[in-house]
């Protein structure tokens, strides 16, 4: 399978959460949170929560790679939460927010 790095891309998405037919809307920070305690390298077939490990990737909150499309199939590798991305889940649960 070849796998293409999408940290590389650093390409943000102007969308709030992803929804895909057949799939229930992911916002990618809570995602981000539904994944914290879990067990990496973590898969991930589901469309909507690929769009957000790619959204998560390019801010720098996660390193992941995700498969380019096979018979209209895509599957993502999470391998671990970033420090930056561990910042914002503590950064949340404490209700601080970043401003821009």
């Amino acid at each position: 399978m070849r796998t293409v790095p999408v940290c590389r891309a650093r390409q943000l998405f102007s969308i709030d959460s992803f929804q895909t037919p057949g799939s229930a809307a992911v916002l990618p920070i809570d995602y981000l949170q539904e994944i914290e305690n879990a067990s990496f390298p973590l898969e991930e077939a589901d469309a909507a929560r690929i769009k957000c490990v790619e959204l998560l990737c390019a801010v720098g909150y996660l390193q992941a790679t995700v498969s380019a499309a096979i018979n209209n199939e895509r599957r993502a590798r999470v391998a671990l939460i970033t420090w930056q991305g561990r910042t914002a889940l503590a950064s949340r649960r404490s209700g601080v927010t970043k401003s821009s």
